[in-house]
């Protein structure tokens, strides 16, 4: 197990005992991003950020995120979006990054979902899925992964639906980057609307990051405690997911 950090986004200190973090322990609000039970789809609350530019939260990416390997997941329902990144940890130039950003319209459908690493020094490269048909409203799970050692990045969709413990593969995509775009400042790691545009509205819940490229974050997104992440069930058909994209 390689995970460094666990949020439940019921509230904006970690416990220590259902969170988890390798690093900072206290979340940071930004804009008018707020801890709400109207963002909530596993526990009591979920982090709501509605109506406003750069509506996050913060921590120190310190012990947390290493750039050369390392997985992250989140759940999230966009009830807005016009782009923008729901999770971003950067750089004291915001071209130093990795990130997902949304590339969707205000219609009815979210459109795609991009990964993005950039050094700020180099260039930016990106990652799409290509489904194009996430909707509004609906929660999902989202798994990125990255690895300089083989130059991999991959990005990971699952839907979750408003209860229930189905988690189901919808959109993958798998690409490569190089030593030049590896970020080398990363200052910030941030959960809600992160660039500043007011692009989106919505929620997020249940953050993870681990260290590792393969760590199957996926089969636990919808766990309520740190406790249950190592001694909990493998959900069988999110298992054969994470095998058969390894095969």
């Amino acid at each position: 197990m390689a995970l460094k950090f666990f949020w439940r986004c019921e509230g904006e200190t970690l416990d220590g005992t259902h969170d988890y973090s390798a690093g900072d322990t206290s979340a940071t609000a930004t804009g008018t991003a707020s801890i709400s039970a109207t963002a909530v789809r596993v526990g009591t609350n979920g982090v709501l950020f509605d109506g406003g530019a750069g509506a996050y939260y913060g921590f120190d990416p310190a012990s947390i995120f290493s750039t050369a390997e390392g997985s992250a997941a989140f759940l999230f329902k966009l009830t807005r979006s016009n782009g923008g990144y729901p999770f971003l940890v950067r750089g004291t130039s915001a071209n130093d990054k990795i990130g997902v950003n949304f590339l969707g319209s205000s219609g009815t459908t979210t459109g795609n979902i991009r990964l993005s690493i950039r050094k700020s020094t180099g260039s930016e490269v990106n990652v799409d899925t290509n489904s194009g048909n996430l909707a509004q409203n609906v929660w999902y799970g989202c798994v990125i992964r990255w690895k300089s050692a083989t130059t991999a990045m991959a990005i990971e969709i699952y839907t979750v639906g408003d209860s229930g413990t189905t988690i189901t593969l919808v959109d993958s995509a798998t690409g490569t980057y190089g030593s030049d775009n590896i970020p080398v400042d990363l200052t910030s790691f941030r959960v809600g609307e992160c660039d500043g545009g007011a692009n989106m509205d919505g929620y997020i819940d249940n953050v993870f990051v681990s260290n590792t490229y393969a760590e199957a974050l996926e089969t636990k997104l919808l766990i309520t405690s740190y406790t249950e992440y190592a001694g909990g069930s493998i959900l069988p058909h999110a298992m054969a997911n994470y095998r058969m994209r390894r095969a």
